[in-house]
């Protein structure tokens, strides 16, 4: 609208953000720290920056980390490393948006009941459930994006590929429901992989 002479507006292009703290909010800086144990208080992560839950994240007694905002964002998320056990949970009934690559590990417990979009644009993204059970509906929606599983994939809800291309690598898949039927481009890569519907019927057009 004018007035805008001198002004560049750059792409953000993201930072590596790190679990602090132990037990806290999503939502709270001082849980944030742009190096591993490092001083917090550096923001509250957005859809291009890598969150970190490792060795330095979490003490014996306060491990779990409540997402508490209704859109909660991240490129890559990875709880490699991550020690005692820790939990992610929430109290908003919101979103978790990851807009790249998840990295579950066996050793931690996943309580989130919100909803999880798979948001990237770009390929090369990979899931590791770790034989974690995801609790709600799995939404793939980034148009141009590109999945691969790992290992197998469970969600008590329901499983929506709305755009981009789901490589389920021959690993087992195990859903209330599949649907994919919003008409933008999209591209199931199946393999030997099973699917089984708990519920509810498989919806594809």
């Amino acid at each position: 609208a004018g007035n805008n002479t001198n002004w560049n507006f750059s792409v953000n292009t993201g930072t590596s953000l790190y679990w602090v703290g132990g037990a806290g909010n999503w939502g709270d800086a001082s849980h944030w720290s742009f190096t591993s144990g490092g001083t917090p208080g550096a923001c509250v992560p957005g859809p291009t920056d890598d969150v970190f839950f490792d060795a330095n994240s979490f003490t014996n007694t306060s491990k779990t980390v409540t997402i508490n905002v209704a859109n909660a964002f991240c490129k890559n998320m990875n709880w490699t490393g991550a020690g005692f056990t820790p939990t992610l949970a929430y109290n908003v009934n919101g979103f978790l948006r990851i807009a790249g690559s998840l990295t579950l590990i066996s050793a931690m417990n996943y309580n989130y009941y919100g909803t999880v979009n798979f948001e990237s644009r770009t390929s090369g993204n990979t899931i590791t459930s770790a034989g974690k059970t995801f609790l709600s509906t799995v939404y793939f929606t980034g148009l141009g994006g590109a999945w691969t599983l790992i290992d197998p994939f469970t969600t008590t809800g329901y499983l929506e590929l709305t755009a981009g291309t789901l490589n389920t690598n021959n690993q087992t898949v195990s859903c209330l429901y599949f649907g994919s039927t919003s008409g933008l481009t999209r591209a199931l890569n199946m393999g030997s992989t099973v699917f089984t519907i708990t519920n509810y019927y498989w919806n594809v057009s």
